[in-house]
């Protein structure tokens, strides 16, 4: 499927459609129902999604209803102009707002349409930007609590809509930022904003390579050096393919830093050894982040196979919850990496973003404790 979105400001509504202004060149474009199917069947996409108005915020139940009753006529024509193909599929979308009731109702006259489906949006516009900027305004704090709490390094993820090497609870963390859209520019924004504050404790970036060819390698070693970054980890980038980022990383003294996962073998130690900067981030474990069962002698005797091959710091990760985790596994390593069990416990307070900061404080706190005791 796919959606065009304009501002407000630059559409017209009708009972027929939509007029509206390109943000970008100015061009003026008409789509009606019929016109954005056509141009879903054009893109051969596998699943249409209707033509709607997405409900104002905020609204008046009155607005809303309007809002809704718009966007069911015109679902309605949808699925008229629709043509019905095995493997093709199409869906509605609910509306109704920040009124349950509405969202219900809209949910079920989607369904009497005959739709194969419907998608229900977590946040309507106009709510969804102003959750983005409470998420985008606790990180900071966030981060400051982490280092309060006994943190001496940071890391800041980049989200990304295909995280293969992340489990629930960061795949999770992704999907609110790219809902919110938030994205790599605003990261580094984000770590300037850190930098203002807090002038030496690193911050290490860490996500998939899709996001920084996007924004240009050059133009990201730029921006992150501007910003205050000091290293970069990235999940799906092999040691090979690494010549041209790490150049331009060095010149800007920034680390790109490396897995090694436990079936690396002795010859790609060797390789990684050769093209990482900064330290080794050993994977504790053959899974996502967030696994539960971390082994502590595999750890320990991997981690002495690691050091044959390389004399830079070695920091493990992946599994680590708790104090007692973190203090079986840094008996061996030089540092533990805690993510998913701190990222978890943000999504738990993402209906309360102010109290963020304090339970990321006590969750560190404790953990530092353990470690350092």
């Amino acid at each position: 499927g796919y959606q065009v979105m304009s501002l407000a400001k630059l559409r017209t509504i009708d009972d027929d459609g939509v007029t509206f202004r390109s943000h970008i060149d100015g061009s003026q474009h008409r789509l009606t129902p019929e016109r954005s199917i056509d141009i879903q069947r054009d893109l051969d996409a596998d699943i249409a999604m209707c033509f709607d108005e997405c409900t104002p915020f905020p609204a008046s139940l009155d607005e809303a209803e309007h809002s809704m009753d718009l966007s069911m006529r015109w679902a309605e024509r949808c699925m008229r102009h629709f043509q019905p193909q095995t493997g093709y599929g199409i869906f509605g979308i609910c509306q109704g707002g920040v009124f349950p009731e509405l969202r219900l109702a809209s949910a079920a006259r989607l369904r009497d349409i005959g739709f194969d489906g419907y998608a229900v949006g977590g946040l309507v516009v106009g709510e969804g930007q102003e959750a983005m900027f409470d998420v985008l305004d606790v990180t900071v704090p966030a981060l400051q609590a982490l280092v309060r709490g006994g943190a001496d390094i940071v890391e800041v993820g980049i989200p990304f809509s295909d995280p293969e090497a992340d489990g629930p609870a960061i795949q999770a963390a992704s999907e609110r930022a790219l809902a919110n859209h938030v994205r790599l520019a605003d990261v580094l924004d984000l770590v300037a904003e850190f930098r203002a504050t807090d002038a030496t404790t690193p911050v290490i970036l860490m996500g998939y390579l899709n996001s920084v060819l996007r924004m240009g390698i050059r133009e990201f070693a730029e921006r992150a050096a501007a910003a205050g970054v000091d290293g970069l980890i990235m999940v799906n980038l092999p040691p090979e393919e690494a010549v041209e980022l790490k150049r331009e990383l060095r010149t800007r003294n920034m680390d790109l830093i490396f897995l090694i996962a436990p079936t690396t073998t002795d010859e790609r130690m060797a390789l990684i050894e050769r093209m990482a900067s900064g330290f080794i981030y050993y994977v504790s474990l053959k899974g996502t982040t967030g696994a539960n069962h971390i082994a502590i002698d595999s750890v320990a005797a991997n981690v002495a196979r690691i050091r044959r091959h390389s004399q830079l710091p070695l920091l493990v990760g992946f599994g680590i919850k708790d104090g007692a985790t973190a203090k079986a596994v840094a008996e061996h390593a030089d540092g533990v990496v805690i993510g998913a069990a701190l990222v978890n416990r943000m999504g738990e307070l993402a209906g309360t973003p102010d109290a963020i900061p304090d339970a990321l404080f006590e969750r560190l706190s404790a953990i530092r404790e353990a470690l350092d005791g």
